[in-house]
């Protein structure tokens, strides 16, 4: 299968997780600590540009499965395990220390910061670990 059908199938399933991860599973926890606050009767209003918010972060989803998937061709023949562990190095080194330092400087207060960052990391490991799953089943 091409690289960029493998990054389309990857961003898909991403934007999906997102969805599920920063709605259903940790929305409320997410606005209220994102200063967005939670309306008394728990529907959420959408911001404005939401969809323009969407397609972005499908584009930046899209740009994560490419880079990951391209990293991770010369290995999708190994073991399962060392797939994952490389997913897990790419996380380390690239996306937790960028999502450190841009919730470590959005104003808000500590205990705030410090929901944000986990729902953030969570994700994003989540996600990797998926995607690097994914790809090694479709090798």
């Amino acid at each position: 299968m091409s690289i960029i059908v493998m990054a389309i199938i990857g961003a898909i399933v991403s934007f999906f997780l997102g969805f599920v991860w920063h709605g259903p599973v940790f929305g409320k926890q997410w606005a209220i600590a994102s200063g967005m606050g939670w309306p008394e009767n728990g529907k959420p209003t959408p911001p404005k540009g939401m969809s323009y918010m969407m397609l972005i972060q499908f584009i930046a989803n899209f740009m994560i499965a490419f880079v990951l998937y391209y990293f991770l061709s010369g290995f999708l023949m190994a073991p399962m395990g060392l797939v994952i562990i490389f997913g897990l190095l790419i996380w380390v080194g690239f996306i937790l220390p960028t999502q450190i330092m841009g919730i470590m400087w959005n104003g808000r207060p500590v205990r705030d910061q410090l929901k944000m960052f986990g729902i953030a990391v969570g994700y994003q490991v989540i996600n990797m670990v998926i995607l690097a799953l994914l790809f090694v089943a479709m090798r």
